[in-house]
């Protein structure tokens, strides 16, 4: 088999190039074929990354479809202007396109036939509105009292948590079905659900929609799920998600609340424990919890707001704004401007194309300020107690309304006897100021 398919492509090949044996090659140039390689090329890295680090790349690779359009645009102004007044004309290679195309498409909605609906994912907004839409009704999911742990799995849609005054969890569950209509999607609604069970001391709650085909292409619904747990009863929570956002709001727990999506937004507030936030495309907001936060995106701006602990937010593409945080901060970003304001605790931050500017009333402990591509800026009571050592690029400046040695390139000394340190590193302009 393997033979075949290379023997095959070998002889694609072949027949767009003159061979060795003198027979002339097609008289005209072929635009396309590099966008083609070019696709099969991106596509199948991103499936391997894919693969190995659980991310779904691919499927959001779909939705970018007109670049091919603009690639294959490029390339043929390329050719054109290389063979301008030559005997050859130039014209595109539509069995090329095509095939990468088809390869493409088929090995993405094989990587995610079992899991989500790449396609309606790519085209539909992972079946939003314009899906067929059926409410279930509400599941309800008594709690015995031995519960510490509850761990709610939805592949496939929003999920909308907050407290109220009841007994038991109730899940009211919305069902939408795309490329179906009428009797079908409600057939395929009516065997979808809620399906839970209890495991020792954990409460494991998982959607269950029924798989449907359309033109051979396996496709599930989507589930939108609003959960209302007791308000009086404290236990652990996490939301394991793949496509979907997540809304959270006034939970009580024992220690840790945690929620994980690959593409969704994620809002949470006024939790009184823990939260650990993960996501891969998308913003997170976390607002009023009374433990630490630790908070990871990778395409996405990250607000922390009124954090009782520590703070750990970690994004590539995106700002992180973090204000009023009662314990130690750690914030890094690849591509985005980092605001600190009001941390009682140490701060260590640091991104790569970006400015930093941090201000506070009180300095809790060190802090370390780092930028490549942007300036650092630094607010602080007049009667501040700190020391400071900071250095840039020899022909950027630097400024203080502090009584500190500022030349440009560094800025350095003590200010009302010395205490917390602070620790500047940047290629551009460095800038310690009175706090109004």
């Amino acid at each position: 088999m393997l033979r075949t398919v290379c023997l095959a492509g070998i002889g694609w090949y072949a027949k767009s190039v003159t061979n060795d044996s003198g027979k002339e090659a097609d008289p005209m140039i072929k635009a396309g074929k590099y966008t083609a390689a070019l696709v099969l090329i991106v596509v199948g890295g991103l499936l391997l990354i894919d693969l190995t680090a659980g991310t779904a790349y691919s499927a959001e690779l779909v939705r970018w479809w007109p670049a091919l359009i603009i690639a294959l645009g490029i390339e043929f102004l390329i050719l054109s202007a290389l063979h301008r007044g030559g005997e050859r004309k130039v014209g595109i290679a539509a069995g090329s396109i095509a095939a990468a195309v088809v390869v493409s498409l088929a090995a993405i909605g094989f990587q995610y036939s079992d899991r989500i609906n790449v396609f309606h994912f790519a085209f539909d907004g992972i079946a939003g509105d314009s899906a067929y839409s059926y409410d279930i009704g509400t599941t309800s999911i008594p709690l015995t009292g031995g519960e510490r742990r509850v761990v709610l799995r939805n592949p496939n849609g929003n999920v909308e948590m907050k407290a109220g005054d009841v007994d038991d969890i109730r899940i009211q569950a919305t069902v939408l079905i795309s490329k179906l209509t009428g009797a079908e999607a409600e057939a395929i609604a009516a065997k979808s659900g809620i399906a839970y069970r209890l495991n020792g001391s954990e409460l494991e709650i998982e959607t269950a929609g029924e798989e449907y085909r359309v033109l051979g292409v396996r496709h599930r619904p989507r589930m939108n799920l609003v959960v209302t747990v007791p308000s009086g009863r404290k236990v652990d929570f996490e939301l394991r998600m793949k496509n979907g956002r997540i809304d959270a709001e006034g939970i009580s727990v024992l220690r840790d609340f945690t929620a994980e999506t690959t593409n969704g937004h994620v809002s949470i507030s006024r939790i009184d424990g823990n939260v650990k936030v993960e996501t891969t495309n998308g913003i997170i907001a976390v607002e009023e919890t009374q433990g630490d936060a630790v908070l990871e995106t990778t395409n996405g701006k990250i607000t922390a707001t009124r954090i009782a602990g520590d703070v750990r937010a970690v994004t590539t593409n995106g700002t992180l704004l973090i204000e009023q945080v009662g314990g130690d901060v750690e914030a890094e970003t690849t591509n985005g401007r980092i605001t600190l304001t009001g941390i009682a605790g140490k701060i260590t931050a640091e991104t790569t194309n970006g400015p930093v500017v941090a201000e506070s009333e009180t300095i809790g402990g060190k802090w370390r300020l780092k930028t490549t591509n942007g300036s650092v800026t630094v607010r602080l009571p007049e009667d501040a107690s700190f020391k400071v050592q900071g250095r840039t690029s020899g022909n950027q400046t630097t400024r203080s309304d502090f009584p500190l040695n500022a030349r440009k390139g560094e800025i350095s000394g003590e200010v009302n006897g010395g205490g917390a340190e602070i620790q500047i590193s940047t290629r551009g302009k460095i800038e310690i100021l009175h706090l109004r």
